[in-house]
């Protein structure tokens, strides 16, 4: 068996309110991240709310300007931690495919 640190990515479409969309990916987290989660639900609900949001910015990759577009509309119009949970489970997926 040979084993590497090396993140799984997923590729997605994000559709924007307008009809429009963007190529993105999303990233498994990391050891750090996971442990920081773990302290931030130790915590209580504000900061497991702090820790999902900052995870989802962090892990998110394609363009700076598409992924804060997604970030702003998630706040107004959208569920932020619902995307960051369907994104969750397909890195999980996508890991037992491998």
């Amino acid at each position: 068996m040979k084993l590497k640190a090396k993140r799984t990515e997923v590729k997605f479409e994000w559709e924007y309110a307008d009809g429009s969309s963007a190529q993105l990916s999303y990233l498994e987290p990391t050891t750090e991240q996971i442990d920081t989660g773990i302290a931030a639900v130790e915590k209580g609900a504000s900061e497991s709310v702090k820790f999902s949001k900052q995870t989802l910015k962090e892990n998110l990759r394609g363009e700076e300007s598409s992924i804060e577009r997604m970030l702003s509309e998630l706040e107004t119009s959208g569920n932020a931690y619902d995307v960051k949970g369907q994104l969750d489970e397909a890195v999980g997926n996508a890991k037992k495919r491998k």
